[in-house]
């Protein structure tokens, strides 16, 4: 039987090739019917510009095979605005998303969350993106809308890729924090973003590794979640606390800290070296050689983040 191969999914037009047994002929159809020694013979790999099924055989020594086949499907991308995308309710496959410098307002690992004209959207484990804290993005990118739990991601997709992005490294390391209340976080005012709650007190229920930490205003609470060392730090203290509200259980808001009082989270254990030669490693784990002058970028110098400017 032939192997068929070419991209399963495409946009404008993919190439197939279809290969089989040494000195044998291949027939093929692209109609979706069965190919017989009349359907039209491979010589070459060809172009599908639109969605069908390729059916092949291979026939050598007057005797055929079974039929191979490979669906192909043509998608259309979605165009849609950072501020358009966070109002959707349901899941939707292929967008390509705008920006026009939207802000990163948190970087972790592979989840980036970006604030543009006071709408945030979180990129989860979108892992191609060297994104520091503070950058701004414009461009486009695609990629797929989930509505999890009713917060707004968008997830990498086959067609994931950086290459229409244009990138401004940040000037600064400060969290840039939307200051809020416990009442518009639980009316789901601040899906996303990165938060400011000012001289509240955070209490706890429980003890141990069953304790639950919550910030209280008047009869109303909202759980902290992600960092009970931080949370534990702060208990029966004012404090100012910057969080990420990107957590929905139940229905119920969550926040997850990133710094509480004075101890931080995350981010701000950032540094910023000048572009000095040195051993290190880029975010993909791979070292760089040495006496190389650095790029711009994100780096990891003996376990913590560096940002070469």
């Amino acid at each position: 039987m032939p192997t068929i191969t070419g991209n399963a999914t495409f946009e404008t037009s993919t190439t197939v090739t279809i290969t089989g047994p040494e000195g044998a002929d291949i027939y093929y159809t692209t109609d979706e019917s069965t190919p017989t020694t009349s359907s039209q013979k491979y010589t070459a790999p060809f172009s599908l510009t639109e969605s069908t099924t390729v059916n092949a055989i291979a026939v050598k020594g007057g005797k055929s095979s079974t039929v191979a086949s490979k669906d192909f499907s043509k998608i259309t991308c979605t165009d849609a605005t950072l501020e358009e995308v966070v109002g959707w309710t349901a899941d939707k496959t292929y967008v390509k998303l705008a920006l026009n410098n939207a802000k990163v307002i948190y970087a972790d690992g592979n989840t980036v969350h970006l604030r543009e004209n006071g709408k945030c959207l979180m990129l989860y484990n979108v892992g191609i993106l060297a994104l520091t804290l503070n950058s701004t993005v414009s461009g486009s990118i695609k990629m797929n809308f989930k509505s999890y739990n009713g917060i707004p991601e968008m997830m990498k997709n086959e067609f994931t890729n950086a290459g229409d992005l244009s990138i401004t490294a940040g000037s600064s390391l400060e969290l840039d924090a939307t200051v809020t209340t416990v009442e518009d976080l639980l009316a789901k005012k601040n899906l996303c973003d990165l938060v400011l709650l000012k001289n509240v007190t955070v209490t706890a229920e429980g003890t141990g590794k069953d304790a639950k930490y919550f910030i209280m205003s008047g009869a109303k609470k909202i759980q902290l979640w992600g960092n009970q060392n931080l949370s534990a730090a702060g208990v029966g203290k004012s404090l100012d606390i910057y969080a990420l509200c990107n957590s929905i259980y139940s229905n119920n808001v969550q926040i997850k800290p990133v710094k509480v009082g004075d101890i931080t989270l995350g981010i701000n254990n950032t540094i910023v070296v000048e572009s000095k030669k040195q051993g290190i490693y880029n975010i993909n784990g791979v070292k760089m050689s040495e006496g190389q002058t650095l790029p711009a970028g994100l780096y990891i110098k003996n376990g913590k983040k560096v940002i070469v400017k």
